[in-house]
């Protein structure tokens, strides 16, 4: 049997440095930018600053590698090629292959080092701190915006009743568009690495459903298995009655509100909207409580991730609208709002009324 250092010994020379100058290439793409690079340094011009370096700090997590082996993957994919005498092209074949392999399912085989029940623990944890961090970046997107929104409408306002030039209006409102577009590129970055995520959440709630597939068990657990999973149908149709029953009780709520009067056909949009959330999440309960036999830990672990996936698309979506909900498009500052429009005729009401009898 050949020794370890003689078969090093024997190495192709290029495919070596093919496979140091491929690993060298995955790690520099992972990289991360600076903050200063990511949102620009505070030269005390943005008054939304402090939501944007909160928007930052929230990415820095979703930025975080869940994938420990996507790197090493890659490199035992090309040593393996290499240490089985193939040519340069096909070591590079399996680099990018290992690569693949790490980054499709490197978060769960991690997870699963320490076996099924352990890895169903740590995803469930790993899914409440997630849960957490989208709150927190929710807001953060959110409060983002109403701060840019405030700082648009400001710029109208003051040019609207002549405070400032249209010169000095046209200077602000490119200054905006400016930090507008610089936001929004963060706004796709935050977006992006989110759903990178919850692909593998996703990826990791499929992966665990099949460990507990029924079809595995003898007759008799088989048995048992079904009786279990009818339990469980008749508890997740009972919590999708109870979540059908809040919604209607919330909508009925906003609809008796002076505002909700104004807007029926917006409420029964939410009203369907929800509904179809809290049908999807009864139809993902039923799906893995099927494939897993009734198993509580896996049906919990796939309704804490339908909870999680509903946070992070509500997130996505808000995020990658960005743009078009701030919307400062050229020479903007020219249109007033419909609250700055309807604020000089109450004035004036609140002038002439006291005058008249």
């Amino acid at each position: 049997m050949l020794c370890f250092k003689c078969m090093i010994r024997n190495l192709n020379l290029k495919v070596v440095t093919l496979v140091a100058s491929s690993v060298v290439l995955i790690s520099c793409t992972t990289v991360p930018l600076t903050r200063e690079e990511r949102i620009g340094p505070d030269d005390g011009s943005d008054v939304c600053r402090s939501n944007v370096v909160a928007l930052d700090s929230t990415g820095d997590f979703f930025a975080e590698d869940m994938i420990k082996g996507a790197v090493t993957g890659a490199v035992a994919g090309g040593l393996y090629a290499i240490l089985s005498g193939k040519s340069g092209s096909d070591a590079a074949t399996a680099i990018a292959a290992g690569a693949v392999v790490g980054a499709a399912g490197g978060y769960f085989k991690h997870r699963m080092e320490q076996g099924r029940d352990q890895a169903v623990l740590a995803i469930s944890n790993d899914l409440s701190r997630e849960s957490d961090e989208l709150d927190k970046a929710d807001y953060a997107v959110h409060a983002l915006i109403a701060c840019r929104i405030s700082q648009r409408d400001h710029i109208r306002a003051d040019y609207a009743s002549g405070r400032i030039s249209r010169s000095e209006a046209q200077r602000r409102w490119s200054l905006l568009q400016t930090q507008v577009q610089r936001d929004n590129n963060l706004m796709q970055m935050v977006a992006e690495n989110i759903g990178k995520r919850q692909d593998q959440y996703r990826d990791a709630n499929e992966q665990i459903a099949a460990e507990f597939d029924i079809s595995k068990l003898p007759p008799a657990q088989q048995r048992e298995a079904r009786r279990r999973m009818a339990i469980n149908d008749r508890e997740i149709d009972q919590e999708y009655r109870r979540e059908i029953a809040t919604i209607d009780r919330d909508i009925a709520k906003k609809r008796k509100s002076p505002a909700g009067k104004k807007s029926s056909a917006n409420l029964e949009q939410e009203k369907k909207q929800r509904q179809a959330a809290a049908q999807k999440e009864r139809d993902t309960k039923k799906t893995v409580n099927k494939k897993t036999g009734g198993e509580k830990s896996a049906v919990q672990l796939a309704s804490k991730f339908s909870s999680t996936q509903k946070k992070a698309e509500n997130t996505v979506s808000t995020a990658k609208n960005y743009q078009s909900e701030v919307a400062v498009l050229d020479n903007g500052f020219e249109k007033s709002s419909l609250l700055e429009s309807l604020h000089k005729p109450i004035y004036a009401l609140q002038v002439i009324l006291p005058t008249v009898g």
